[in-house]
């Protein structure tokens, strides 16, 4: 019989993107898995209302609703739960769909793991067909785009001009995304306060400085949602994520 793996759900408004996120999960997801949720105080009432679509479905063991969007939880909740979900567990942000395949996605990410016990941090490649042509998005808006707007399109991110990886193959270009992870408890138990305080890049750099290593996957391909953002949610705001992620 297969252990019992955990996968921290991460959500924050959006409820488009969540639900996607959700859905996708529950489909493409074939192993005994424990979901928890973790949702940092949305506003927004169909947030709750996807959340409780899914808890109807049965798909969580846990939905912890916190009573505020900071970042002070992040330390003491992982600190606590990573003695209890096993060598590996799973991380996924709530802008991600997962492309199905006949195996799951992450028996194949955890048996990647268990190949190369030095694997702390393992990441899937993106789907790169939701990258944003700039030239083409002025064109289409008739106009510049802000430097917010070229951040929030990932103009200057490696992922758009990286090779792609087999889907037999783990490659290290750059630090794997935060998106969709699978993490080992043993690392991260020791990098704990550093992880809270840290972007996906500083934790690959801290990661590797201790004797870890980190990859992109090429046998888990994800979607990013966020690319979209600029129609489903033009109101979202790259300053308040980046001042949400300096407070940490």
């Amino acid at each position: 019989m297969s252990k019992t793996l955990t996968t921290y759900i991460l959500s924050y408004e959006r409820p488009i993107y969540l639900w996607a996120t959700l859905d996708s999960l529950y489909r493409t997801t074939k192993s005994d898995m424990r979901f928890v949720l973790i949702d940092s105080a949305s506003r927004d009432p169909l947030v709750h209302k996807v959340i409780d679509g899914f808890s109807r479905r049965h798909m969580f063991d846990e939905v912890v609703r916190l009573e505020e969007n900071d970042s002070t939880w992040f330390a003491p909740f992982f600190a606590e739960r990573l003695k209890d979900v096993g060598d590996v567990f799973f991380s996924v942000e709530s802008d991600v769909t997962i492309e199905p395949e006949e195996t799951c996605w992450a028996q194949r990410m955890l048996g990647v793991m268990e190949q190369n016990p030095k694997l702390a941090m393992l990441g899937s490649k993106i789907d790169k067909s939701d990258f944003v042509d700039i030239d083409a998005m002025e064109k289409r808006l008739g106009r510049g785009l802000t430097t917010s707007e070229k951040k929030q399109f990932k103009e200057s991110s490696p992922e758009r001009s990286m090779e792609d990886i087999g889907p037999d193959e783990v490659q290290s270009p750059f630090n794997p995304p935060g998106r969709l992870l699978a993490l080992r408890t043993e690392a991260l138990q020791n990098h704990i306060t550093k992880w809270e305080q840290s972007s996906d890049y500083q934790m690959h750099l801290i990661l590797k400085e201790n004797g870890w290593e980190t990859g992109i996957y090429g046998g888990v391909t994800h979607r990013h949602l966020s690319l979209c953002n600029h129609f489903d949610y033009p109101e979202y705001s790259m300053a308040d994520r980046d001042l949400y992620m300096k407070s940490k």
